[in-house]
């Protein structure tokens, strides 16, 4: 595969990330992303609420748990995790079309900064390395020992998102009831690293700078930076 196809995958696979499913949306803007979806929504808004749940290691990792608004006293209803390694939100923003979706709908959408990005603590030490796949199954088991919890923990996401959740399924816990890879990596070696058993360097060096900015740049828990960075990473390409 010639470097300019693999620019224009890399660029495919950010043009979903950040285009099609944008992270800041205002109200007035909002509209559903699921439109053949026409079941009345249960709830009128949502809560948010911001934590860091401690793992087995004591490593603390950042969520916001996005809940329907006025959930009735001991009502338990179903979570969803959506864990990233792009950061789960920024300063100022909202909670995303879906995550309000799921949560009017009787859902409880978790979004999760991954170990080591974002504001988690703990070092990232590669995509869906083994302390990260842990980590999902202790989330899973946070969600089951909160009131609001009937112990059924499904997972969904797109491009990094898609492979934590495929992930979930390691874990083996019996709360985790559904999975939605809306799109992945199938393999990280031969899909991005190697493909045809070339090395490609060229993304790999660029998606991590890209990684590094995310990390390290100023002013990057501003509103509106991940789509700014990812603009940045492929200016010019």
């Amino acid at each position: 595969m010639s470097r300019k196809l693999l620019h224009l995958s890399a660029s495919a696979l950010f043009i979903i990330t950040f285009v099609l499913f944008p992270k800041n949306i205002s109200l007035s803007q909002e509209t559903s992303p699921f439109p053949k979806y026409n079941a009345v929504a249960e709830y009128n808004d949502v809560s948010v609420q911001s934590l860091y749940v401690p793992m087995r290691d004591g490593v603390k990792i950042a969520i916001d748990v996005v809940m329907p608004k006025s959930l009735a006293a001991g009502a338990r209803i179903p979570a969803i995790l959506d864990m990233t390694r792009y950061w789960r939100a920024e300063s100022g923003s909202r909670p995303s079309s879906t995550a309000r979706f799921f949560a009017m709908h009787g859902y409880a959408f978790i979004m999760v900064d991954v170990r080591g990005s974002g504001a988690s603590f703990g070092v990232w030490r590669g995509p869906q390395s083994p302390e990260e796949i842990r980590d999902e199954g202790d989330l899973v088991s946070w969600i089951v020992a909160q009131s609001w919890s009937n112990e059924k923990v499904g997972a969904m996401g797109v491009s990094y998102e898609g492979s934590t959740a495929q992930m979930l399924a390691v874990s083996n816990h019996t709360a985790v009831k559904a999975i939605i890879p809306e799109f992945h990596e199938y393999d990280d070696y031969t899909d991005i690293a190697f493909p045809g058993g070339i090395l490609a360097d060229e993304i790999i060096r660029d998606w991590n700078a890209f990684n590094h900015q995310l990390d390290e740049g100023e002013g990057c828990a501003e509103r509106g930076c991940l789509q700014s960075c990812a603009g940045d990473y492929f200016q010019g390409r």
